[in-house]
């Protein structure tokens, strides 16, 4: 499980369905979730280079993280990411950061 986190403006809005800000969260999840499956290591790293990163309860960063990836998944048939728990949202004019808890899951045919 990974758990990335960010630190940057503590801007805060309620986020509801219409909102533009539950619109741009939506949209980085969907970026998010796209490039775990399609092992896009370029994306997931611009996504959260700055985010700390929780990889079996040790903290990590964006590389190690794809590194990670890399590793677990480099024979899979079948790559699917979901994020389960929003834990905290943060919404300005410029960014758009996201505290979540995320699960991988995939299917390797040599040790399925």
């Amino acid at each position: 499980m990974a758990k990335a986190q960010s630190k940057t403006n503590k801007s805060v809005e309620k986020k509801t369905e219409g909102n533009k800000s539950y619109e741009q969260i939506l949209e980085i999840a969907e970026k998010l979730k796209s490039a775990f499956e399609k092992g896009n290591s370029k994306t997931i790293t611009e996504l959260l280079s700055s985010s700390t990163i929780w990889l079996s309860n040790k903290p990590s960063n964006a590389k190690g993280l794809t590194d990670s990836l890399k590793k677990l998944t480099a024979k899979s048939t079948d790559v699917e990411f979901s994020l389960t728990r929003l834990n905290n949202t943060e919404v300005n004019e410029n960014d758009v950061s996201i505290e979540a808890e995320g699960q991988l899951v995939w299917t390797n045919d040599e040790t399925w």
